[in-house]
């Protein structure tokens, strides 16, 4: 009888404790699910949270008018050294990077960063503004002078000055320059890509064929969501002082188009990435939809 009992004892203590594991484990699931809500929605996206993944909307609140002042700008020739613009190194029709390395980083791209929480091939800065300032003031991008009388400059050959009275008000001075510029970065989206279509378009089985889509499962697997996470598929934190890029756009991107060797080779130094040859084919073709 006493040795019935204990066996009910400990029946009922690993009973327990299996119960209080799941409880455990339902409220860390429940506490994830609410904060990838919370997360999403702050970008202006209202989903339940439920998937890692999340689609693009279709635009972003921003001043339509400074927007445009922005774009007009990151375009213009005339506020860098030796004539470049943002658009030389940040080239639109490329995913926003030129691929190149421009000192000691290769030029990040100007997609998607509303959805990003830091910025800056260090992801030290969490303000994206004072990333442009960067860009604009450093010796080693656009270098403008920080003397240089603008506004001057604006009015007698950029013909801006009307514009920008009408943004910003008659008092406006480099600083709005900076925030036409971050609004225009803060606008841009990429377009929707087999990646969108197969996840989030009714009736889309088929944009992505079979090697992407076990690409698509290499990725699930390997738990590069870990580092890729949210809207933009990065961007979202730093690992070692390295800032996780954001993976939307990367088949418009430059190294993308270098070919499935090249983005397999790249996918292959990552944590987790899978071993075998093959594997690496279907993560590269699944990455260049995206």
């Amino acid at each position: 009888m006493k040795k019935a009992l204990w066996y009910a004892l400990a029946a009922f203590a690993v009973a327990g404790c299996f119960g209080v594991n799941w409880w455990l484990s339902a409220q860390r699931h429940a506490r994830k699910i609410a904060a990838r809500k919370a997360a999403f929605a702050a970008y202006g996206v209202h989903v339940d949270g439920s998937s890692d993944y999340a689609a693009l909307p279709l635009s972003v609140p921003v001043r339509e008018s400074v927007k445009e002042i922005g774009l007009d700008l990151f375009v213009c020739d005339h506020i860098g050294k030796q004539r470049r613009s943002c658009a030389d190194c940040h080239p639109r029709d490329q995913g926003g990077t030129d691929g190149r390395r421009h000192g000691a980083h290769v030029t990040l791209p100007v997609e998607n960063l509303a959805f990003q929480r830091v910025f800056g091939h260090d992801g030290a800065e969490t303000n994206l503004t004072a990333v442009v300032e960067r860009m604009v003031f450093g010796a080693d991008y656009l270098a403008f002078p920080t003397n240089w009388d603008f506004r001057k400059r604006i009015g007698n050959g950029l013909r801006f000055r009307d514009r920008f009275d009408a943004a910003f008000g008659s008092s406006w001075s480099t600083n709005e320059v900076v925030l036409a510029l971050s609004e225009y970065a803060w606008s841009r989206i990429t377009v929707h890509t087999p990646f969108d279509w197969y996840m989030f378009g009714s009736g889309h089985p088929e944009a992505l064929g079979p090697a992407a889509k076990r690409g698509f499962d290499a990725f699930k697997d390997a738990r590069c969501i870990r580092c890729h996470s949210g809207i933009a598929l990065g961007g979202e934190r730093t690992e070692k002082n390295v800032k996780m890029p954001g993976l939307r756009g990367f088949s418009r991107r430059p190294f993308a188009r270098q070919g499935e060797d090249a983005v397999a080779d790249k996918a292959a130094s990552m944590p987790g990435a899978p071993k075998s040859a093959g594997a690496l084919s279907d993560l590269a073709a699944f990455l260049r939809c995206l």
